[in-house]
């Protein structure tokens, strides 16, 4: 059940450019590379040539959800030197995804902490998550500390922390059934939950908001509300 469940929620870290699957056509898939970089007139080599909105929104593009159906299962993924990724054409920023499994602890508890630490950089989540001092802080802080380790010492990270976390959400995966008894024989049915930690962590500065699309300010809800009142009509009038 987890490996067809980590095989559903794996399409949101996919992309739908073409990967390298080994290191014997590496040169193939080098070279189709660059011809798909030639049939997007937009590839920017240089990324500090672009406004921050203008990165962010083709970057934002990439996060919209995609079915499992559209995308082959990829389960190691070798990506060539200097990639450009042609829906965005910018190069590809480097990843380090990090798992921690059955964790004790409440989903819905798991889930504000995920939102907490969400588009905020590794080492200002770790220092924030260790000052609030709950059980599912300290747990995403030791989450966080494990994925900055394995991405200076698996995926050849010089700096780890110049990363941010891109993606942090919890899945519930098995549930522990126990009883407790009370007085005058009466038994309540006790649920151990369990969930899985997904994190994930992006080199680069994070986006200027920590949603999708930026918050309404008060001059935005200000303006939506006056056209409101100017486009009442009266009911049943000539």
């Amino acid at each position: 059940m987890l490996t067809r469940r980590v095989a559903q929620l794996g399409v949101r870290f996919v992309r739908t450019s073409a990967p390298i699957c080994s290191q014997e056509n590496q040169g193939e898939s080098g070279s189709s590379a660059n011809q798909n970089n030639d049939n997007f007139p937009d590839v920017v080599t240089d990324p500090s040539s672009l406004p921050p909105w203008e990165i962010w929104r083709r970057r934002l593009e990439l996060r919209k959800p995609i079915l499992q159906r559209d995308e082959k299962p990829v389960q190691k993924v070798v990506w060539p030197p200097n990639y450009v990724v042609p829906e965005t054409g910018l190069p590809k920023t480097k990843e380090v995804f990090h798992c921690r499994e059955s964790v004790h602890h409440q989903p819905k508890r798991m889930f504000k902490v995920c939102k907490f630490v969400n588009k905020m950089m590794v080492d200002e989540a770790i220092a924030q998550c260790k000052i609030r001092a709950l059980k599912g802080t300290l747990i995403m802080a030791e989450i966080l500390e494990e994925a900055k380790k394995r991405a200076s010492s698996e995926f050849n990270i010089e700096y780890p922390s110049t990363m941010y976390v891109a993606d942090a959400f919890a899945i519930q995966s098995e549930i522990v059934k126990g009883a407790k008894r009370h007085a005058h024989e009466v038994w309540h049915v006790h649920r151990y939950r369990y969930v899985h930690v997904f994190v994930r962590l992006e080199e680069g500065p994070p986006p200027p908001t920590a949603y999708r699309y930026p918050m309404p300010n008060g001059w935005v809800k200000m303006k939506k509300y006056v056209d409101y009142l100017h486009n009442r009509t009266v009911k049943y009038g000539l």
